[in-house]
């Protein structure tokens, strides 16, 4: 913007010129541990706590689980499937499902609605904002810091990497694209840090 405004003669230097941009801390956990879920769930409204765990156990992002069809359910052969009209990366998502989650779906099945989720009052699903609203509050209350509703997502997928399944079954659990993005989800615990080193031997001990 000062470049364009030196090439228009409305500035004669750049007066951000000589300033050295400061190294950002990125290192963040964008992921829940298993005692933040437990605060998370210890606050958190029945309704809500079914709408948490199927994005644990599935990985979807906020908006397929929101705007979750029934037609999208396959109980016969056990499925999640998710058109790729309707996903952010335009990919047709096949998800087996986790039997907590078919439970949870078929105790909605009857709402009469076309979605899984509604609010109850207005019997249309819950909007975008609605979600993020109760998730932030729930999250404010049980101190989870940093962490977005994305990072369900995250998590799914670094719990299944931390239980060495393969990044290319991750991937498609996931619907990415590329092998790059679900890299990310490789984090390494404390822990597993911890018990790799004492799992060394030497020969030469002392």
């Amino acid at each position: 913007m000062f470049n364009l405004a030196i090439e228009n003669e409305y500035l004669t230097k750049n007066p951000c010129k000589g300033v050295y941009k400061m190294v950002e801390d990125n290192i963040q956990t964008k992921f829940w541990t298993i005692e933040d879920e437990q605060k998370f769930y210890s606050k958190c409204p029945e309704w809500f706590k079914e709408i948490i765990t199927v994005a644990l156990l599935t990985g979807l992002r906020k908006s397929n689980i929101r705007l979750l069809e029934k037609s999208w359910i396959n109980f016969e052969q056990n499925l999640i499937q998710i058109p790729k009209t309707r996903n952010k990366g335009k990919k047709f998502i096949q998800l087996p499902m986790h039997k907590t989650v078919a439970q949870i779906f078929k105790k909605h099945w009857y709402n009469d609605s076309k979605y899984i989720f509604v609010n109850e009052v207005r019997k249309r699903p819950y909007s975008d904002q609605r979600l993020a609203e109760v998730y932030n509050e729930i999250c404010k209350q049980a101190k989870i810091k940093n962490i977005g509703f994305h990072g369900l997502r995250h998590t799914f997928g670094t719990r299944l990497v931390e239980q060495n399944y393969d990044l290319e079954l991750v991937r498609e659990l996931l619907a990415h694209s590329s092998i790059t993005t679900t890299q990310r989800y490789t984090h390494t615990s404390d822990e597993r840090k911890i018990q790799a080193i004492d799992s060394l031997y030497s020969y030469n001990q002392y």
